[in-house]
């Protein structure tokens, strides 16, 4: 039997809210009107069309000019407001969670998605994004799944693939007093 220890050298602590980012648009000052921002919403999101796609759509259908960098603005700044209301949405959830992380491309690079979610209820809980595949992403993602319960379970389990990080971070948070399989 080995005994593990390690001493963390990150300013992070568990379980606290950070501070929200601010939004580039401030959408009560927007030309447009909510109607306009509900069309490209709906366009851009829903039925998943590119900023480009979109801009020909409100041009050709609707005949509202706007350019898709409007949009790509418009979809980030709504996505800042609505974020809280999602993170902060009183789920029922189960004691049992599974994780991962993929690689994904942002702005020409390559980054990592890390995502957690309930075994049992399917929903997912946690989905930073980080430029490097390490344990603080590692313990970041589990923290944004244990920010979201009222209480923490006793026999809370984690099911993730063999990647040490996943070990680190439950080392940090057992460090911290949070303690799980």
């Amino acid at each position: 039997m080995r005994y593990i220890y390690r001493k963390f050298r990150i300013d992070f602590q568990p379980l606290s809210k950070e501070s929200p980012e601010l939004p580039i648009v401030d959408l009560s000052r927007i030309y447009s009107s909510p109607h306009v921002l509900g069309l490209t919403l709906t366009y851009h999101v829903n039925y998943g069309l590119s900023a480009r796609k979109t801009a020909a759509i409100m041009q050709d259908v609707h005949g509202v000019a706007i350019s898709h960098q409007t949009i790509l603005n418009y979809v980030n700044s709504v996505a800042l407001i609505l974020k809280p209301y999602i993170d902060h949405y009183p789920y029922e959830l189960s004691d049992q969670f599974c994780g991962d992380e993929t690689y994904i491309r942002v702005n020409g690079r390559w980054h990592y998605l890390f995502f957690f979610f309930d075994a049992v209820k399917k929903i997912i809980l946690s989905y930073p994004v980080s430029p490097n595949r390490d344990t603080i992403s590692a313990i970041r993602a589990i923290d944004e799944v244990l920010l979201k319960m009222e209480d923490i379970p006793e026999n809370l389990t984690f099911v993730v693939d063999g990647n040490p990080i996943y070990l680190l971070a439950q080392h940090f948070f057992a460090q911290n007093g949070i303690s799980f399989d």
